[in-house]
């Protein structure tokens, strides 16, 4: 079952990324097809667009790009597995807890790909970052 259906195909997206496209050239047809359903639940996730009766090439670019950072990286953290996480051990008594967590974000929500909104800046009605919205003038 999909985790939801990608903008464009496996072959769309090897065209846009080019056959030299790291780390994507790496990668199974079935990781790239699963990066490809990451990035669109994500971009959907994230972004409010406008109707359209066929999928502009900023979203196809857009749906590739996203994919392609999937594949080393957690799309929705932004972060590349564990890296730059602090690790933080509280011990009461024989109880101990281990959190990681990004000591940069301190809740702050930011937009983790602006060159990914910016390009989706025609096609777009708003920009959903957590429960906020914030609209984009036309």
């Amino acid at each position: 079952m999909a985790i939801s259906e990608p903008y464009l195909t496996n072959t769309e997206a090897d065209s846009i990324l080019s056959v030299e496209q790291e780390p994507w050239i790496n990668h199974t047809p079935a990781e790239k097809t699963e990066a490809l359903e990451w990035a669109k639940l994500y971009m959907d996730s994230v972004y409010v667009f406008n109707g359209w009766s066929t999928t502009p090439d900023e979203v196809l670019l857009a749906n590739a790009l996203l994919a392609n950072y999937n594949l080393t990286k957690n799309l929705f953290t932004g972060q590349d597995s564990d890296f730059n996480l602090t690790e933080k051990t509280v011990k009461a008594g024989p109880v101990t807890t281990t959190k990681k967590f990004d000591v940069h974000r301190k809740g702050a929500v930011i937009d983790l790909y602006p060159e990914i909104t910016g390009l989706l800046t025609n096609v777009l009605s708003s920009v959903k970052i957590g429960k906020n919205y914030s609209g984009i003038s036309r």
